[in-house]
C-alpha cells in the first residue's frame, strides 16, 4: 500500500482570503487550521483513508528545517497556505479538498 504526504504550511489561527463580496457583504472567513482539519475529515472520509499522514506546519510556531523550498515559495511572494503533497509544492493560497484528492488520484 502506498502512503502518501499532504503537508499544509501556514498560520493556523490566520483567516484565508478576504470575505467581503462585489456588494460589500462581508463574512466571517475560516481559519487555515479550520480549512485543514476540514480536508483532514475530508480524505478520511475519501477512497485515501489510512493512506495519508497528514500534517500542518504552522510557519510562526514550528521550524522550517527540512523545509528550504517553503522559505523559497515564501520569499517569492505566494500566498499562504502552501499544500505540498509527496514533498512537491502543489497548492498555494487556499485549501481545496477537491484539488488534493485529484493530485492524490493523479498519484
Amino acid at each position: 500500500m502506498e502512503k502518501f504526504s499532504v503537508v499544509v504550511f501556514g498560520l493556523k489561527d490566520e483567516q484565508v482570503g478576504g470575505g467581503c463580496d462585489c456588494a460589500g457583504a462581508c463574512a466571517p472567513q475560516p481559519t487555515m487550521g479550520e480549512l485543514f482539519d476540514g480536508l483532514v475529515k475530508f480524505i478520511e472520509e475519501s477512497e485515501f483513508a489510512g493512506k495519508v499522514e497528514m500534517k500542518f506546519v504552522d510557519i510562526m510556531d514550528d521550524r522550517l528545517d527540512g523545509y528550504e523550498m517553503v522559505k523559497e515559495y515564501l520569499e517569492k511572494g505566494f500566498a499562504l497556505p502552501l499544500t505540498a503533497i509527496n514533498g512537491e509544492m502543489k497548492l498555494y493560497g487556499g485549501i481545496s479538498n477537491e484539488m488534493v484528492h485529484k493530485y492524490l488520484k493523479e498519484k
